[in-house]
């Protein structure tokens, strides 16, 4: 199955040593969503406004059933601070089979640690196509929040 990873889990990002999993390319949302950074620790969110924000870019990967359940682990889905809902992506060139598959992606929740803003007061911030580099200045990392 697939996994649409967007944020701190991608190559080069500061999770990526936690992301478990095969890369397959990079890929991009069939449909608009909100990505986000607006907490203190600058962590970004997709919001499930389905048909608002951008098309988002980011990056696909394959995994098993005992690996989602890490990242649904690592990604505080008990606690709520993410969900998981299938969406499409769009696999872009490098991707030995191109096309429209479907994957896991990770929403914000209503849960989590007293940093996680709603996702009101986060939809207000600015929408984004693509993660980068430049977030991750303001990204506090879990085990120094």
């Amino acid at each position: 199955m697939f996994v649409f990873i967007y944020g701190t889990l991608k190559r080069g990002f500061p999770n990526h040593e936690f992301m478990q999993g095969t890369f397959q390319s990079e890929a991009l949302t069939v449909e608009q969503y909100p990505l986000v950074v607006g907490t203190r620790m600058g962590v970004p969110f997709l919001l499930m406004f389905p048909g608002q924000g951008k098309r988002v870019k980011g990056e696909l990967y394959m995994v098993n059933e005992t690996q989602l359940e890490y990242l649904d682990e690592f990604e505080a889905v008990q606690q709520g601070l993410y969900f998981r809902e299938r969406i499409q992506v769009e696999q872009l060139v490098d991707a030995p089979k191109q096309g429209i598959v479907e994957a896991w992606a990770y929403f914000r929740g209503t849960g989590g640690p007293y940093w996680a803003c709603d996702v009101d007061s986060l939809f207000r911030n600015q929408h984004l196509e693509e993660y980068t580099q430049q977030y991750t200045k303001n990204f506090i990392p879990r085990n120094q929040r």
